[in-house]
């Protein structure tokens, strides 16, 4: 399916699509959470996650999960987070059927019988939302693509789900794509968010400056081999601020951020090593502390999953 999709050119315009963004992007490998799924074959992680798209502003991002002889894809429409590396999903509708066109466009469904929607085996009307502050910033014409609601908003946006999924029939496999592919970009932080560990309460804050680099290589060999290396780098200046007044209320410290992502699929199935780091340098105060949490899921490894946050 990747092979397949990053076979393709930008061009929709026969499915409707007009040729600007986002809707004439073309899919390449791409850098992301890692995620797990559970199927009859047991638990999985998305060794292989492609975008259409760049990372910033908007990007459809496709994780792909191998189940046996089957594999899951989980799609959405994202928009990243001003002055930070965090993506908001904005639609999961819009993915799910610029997967279904490209896809129809790859030539390799079933011709009988291409596709067919499963029964509801999602949330419905909606699943997550997105927050009033967000959404009340977003440019009108990305409003009115996701079908939002005219601004202001005083809550957050419920993001619409009609609960079902697309099976796609795949009657061929594409050839490999072969060689290295690689990029690096580095994004600026500075914004003011809840603490994400050792808090104190949802009014805790903290400010953020500095910057995150973020590298993705990814090497197919021509027998198809896949193997991809990920990570997210930087040294952020965190400052604790005071909710009722908005200013500093405590020293500044920094603290490490570090996301590595190790994924690879051979003859005996798919593997993922993920790392993901927060930590203070040095804790300023008790409550600084770290996080790091370690998600392993291969042939030979099975799956586990450890979480560690000192205080």
């Amino acid at each position: 399916m990747r092979a397949a999709l990053l076979a393709l050119d930008g061009n929709r315009t026969a499915f409707g699509l007009p040729p600007v963004p986002p809707f004439n992007c073309t899919w390449k490998d791409a850098f992301g959470d890692v995620q797990t799924n559970y199927t009859n074959a047991g638990w999985t992680a998305n060794a292989v996650q492609i975008a259409c798209g760049n990372y910033d502003p908007v990007r459809f991002h496709l994780r792909l999960f191998s189940a046996g002889m089957w594999v899951v894809g989980g799609a959405h429409f994202e928009l990243l987070i001003p002055n930070s590396a965090e993506h908001q999903v904005l639609s999961w509708e819009l993915a799910q059927q610029l997967v279904v066109i490209d896809m129809m466009r790859t030539g390799r469904l079933n011709s009988a019988l291409p596709m067919q929607a499963t029964p509801v085996i999602n949330p419905v009307v909606s699943y997550r939302a997105i927050p009033g502050i967000l959404y009340n910033a977003l440019p009108a014409g990305l409003r009115g693509l996701i079908g939002g609601p005219p601004v202001p908003v005083t809550a957050d946006v419920p993001i619409p789900n009609d609960g079902k999924a697309t099976i796609l029939n795949v009657a061929s496999r594409a050839p490999v794509l072969a060689g290295t592919f690689e990029e690096a970009f580095t994004l600026p932080f500075n914004l003011v968010i809840p603490r994400p560990f050792c808090a104190k309460g949802p009014l805790d804050l903290v400010w953020l400056q500095g910057a995150v680099t973020i590298t993705n290589r990814t090497l197919v060999t021509p027998s198809g081999v896949f193997s991809s290396h990920g990570s997210a780098y930087g040294e952020l200046l965190v400052t604790p601020i005071d909710a009722a007044t908005g200013l500093p209320s405590g020293p500044p410290f920094t603290a490490l951020i570090e996301n590595i992502h190790v994924t690879g699929i051979n003859d005996r199935g798919p593997r993922v090593n993920a790392i993901v780091k927060r930590i203070a340098l040095p804790p300023a105060t008790e409550e600084n502390g770290s996080l790091i949490t370690h998600l392993v899921i291969g042939p030979s490894e099975g799956a586990h999953f450890t979480r560690r946050e000192r205080c």
